[in-house]
């Protein structure tokens, strides 16, 4: 599988803030899946962790297709919406996703779904800035 279906500028690279944000071995590594990267990578507590895997977002999106970002991916951004983040990360939450959200959520009721997303996202640039 190729991730250059991903859009310019985005690296899929790996990072030696992921190799050492994540405690497994190779082998539990390669057997993860993009989502699951990116959730361990975010449940760290490590914000340079948490920035890295931010940055990576619309490469797990990519990766993961429509149905499971809708699915998995969305709900889970959700969550992390509520959560007490930096503002500087729900910052960058905002600018990868509007990377991918043209792409992957193609109809009204696939954009619903990020509403409750967008409007947290909202109040933090308000309040934030």
């Amino acid at each position: 599988m190729s991730l250059s279906l991903a859009p310019a500028g985005i690296s899929p690279a790996a990072s030696i803030t992921l190799a050492r944000s994540i405690p497994s071995n190779v082998d539990e590594l390669m057997g993860m899946s993009p989502f699951d990267l990116f959730q361990t990578q975010m449940e760290q507590g490590n914000t340079e962790a948490q920035v890295d895997a931010m940055k990576r977002l619309p490469v797990v999106a990519y990766a993961m297709g429509s149905a499971a970002t809708r699915e998995t991916l969305i709900p889970y951004l959700g969550q992390l919406s509520l959560k007490q983040l930096d503002d500087e990360l729900l910052l960058l939450m905002a600018k990868q996703m509007q990377t991918f959200i043209p792409a992957l959520l193609t109809t009204a009721a696939h954009i619903v779904l990020v509403l409750p997303i967008v409007e947290r996202l909202a109040a933090v640039e308000e309040t934030g800035g």
